[in-house]
């Protein structure tokens, strides 16, 4: 499961602690090079960024470890007057409206995504984590709640998902076989007129001929039931996670409140 982010530094000693902890680091990147989502606490660097990026990556293969970046598109999430989404329809949790993406947005943003995936590459990194949970832009056009489009990526749920086929499709033509594509799929949306546990599942299916593993997302921001706080009980999302390793044939990484050792070594001895 992703560490925290990751900015550069002159010293290796980031880069041990992660090895130390044998976790996979992720440093977030917007896919598209515009304002939407520029205030959401996410890194926007321009192409030019690769060779900063590698004294974190350097670093981090020199304690024989593996590094990913995350790539996120906050969509209405977006904390910003020029965010853009699946639809014009306002998120709770921002003060700020969305504008619904035109058709030639959503193929732009596709190819963002593929582009992110091959500068990654370029900086070294060993692979990039597409978010597709939380209720980020991915999972925005995949939920009924947020997307009324009437184009290609809109109407059925079945449509609904053009767009992550499409960006997982992208990514690996981009970045090539030799490199991980990790998807963060949401396991369990947690908000009402969302993705059913069907659509869920039917989903990972189409992804995983073109994506490496899934990383459990539990979720929207915006829903109301805690997910990560103390009154958590330890792994209490995993069961979600086992309901959907069920249904596919690549790995799949359980999240939230997983928070020592011993609670890993239970969930994967179960």
């Amino acid at each position: 499961m992703p560490a925290d982010t990751v900015s550069p530094a002159p010293s290796s000693e980031p880069a041990q602690r992660l090895a130390d902890a044998s976790l996979p680091g992720t440093q977030a990147e917007l896919p598209a090079y515009d304002r939407s989502g520029l205030s959401t606490g996410i890194v926007h660097i321009a192409p030019a960024f690769g060779e900063e990026d590698k004294i974190v990556t350097d670093a981090v293969h020199e304690h024989d470890s593996r590094i990913l970046m995350q790539i996120l598109h906050a969509g209405r999430y977006g904390y910003t007057p020029w965010s853009k989404s699946a639809s014009n329809k306002k998120s709770p949790i921002t003060p700020f409206g969305t504008r619904a993406m035109s058709t030639k947005d959503v193929e732009k943003t596709i190819r963002d995504y593929a582009n992110s995936a091959r500068l990654a590459k370029e900086a070294g990194y060993d692979g990039v984590e597409i978010m597709g949970s939380e209720g980020y832009l991915i999972n925005q056009f995949l939920a009924a709640r947020t997307n009324d489009r009437t184009d290609r990526f809109g109407g059925s749920a079945e449509k609904r998902m053009t767009l992550p086929r499409e960006i997982a499709r992208a990514v690996r033509d981009a970045a090539g076989d030799d490199f991980l594509v990790l998807y963060r799929i949401s396991v369990a949306d947690l908000v009402d007129n969302s993705q059913t546990f069907e659509e869920i599942a039917t989903l990972a299916q189409h992804l995983q001929g073109d994506v490496s593993m899934f990383n459990s997302g539990i979720g929207w921001h915006e829903a109301r039931i805690p997910t990560i706080v103390t009154s958590v009980p330890r792994a209490a999302f995993a069961w979600a996670t086992g309901k959907l390793r069920a249904q596919v044939d690549i790995p799949v990484i359980a999240s939230n409140r997983i928070n020592t050792p011993e609670v890993a070594e239970q969930l994967l001895a179960d």
